[in-house]
């Protein structure tokens, strides 16, 4: 849990180095990792302010996750075919 900690450290000073405001309030953070027994809290607070961890979000249209699987993104596509192609099989 340290190493999440200190990474959050190192991404705050190079923000504050370069310059580069973070609004926090509508930030989200995820924590990429493999590793299988890991405790990731709900919430982590930076510079006062409450910031949710989430285990995935959508970025330009792709769902992208912590594991790096694609598994939800996939499914979703999955489901916006099956969906198009009932309705063309309605029409025939």
């Amino acid at each position: 849990m340290k190493k999440f900690y200190d990474s959050i450290g190192y991404l705050t000073k190079w923000c504050s180095f370069n310059k580069v405001d973070i609004n926090w309030k509508k930030s989200e953070i995820m924590f990429i990792t493999n590793k299988q027994n890991i405790t990731i809290p709900e919430f982590i607070n930076i510079s006062g302010n409450n910031v949710k961890v989430v285990t995935e979000f959508k970025l330009l249209g792709i769902i992208i996750d912590n594991k790096l699987n694609f598994k939800s993104n996939t499914a979703k596509i999955k489901r916006s075919i099956n969906i198009r192609l009932y309705s063309i099989q309605k029409l025939f």
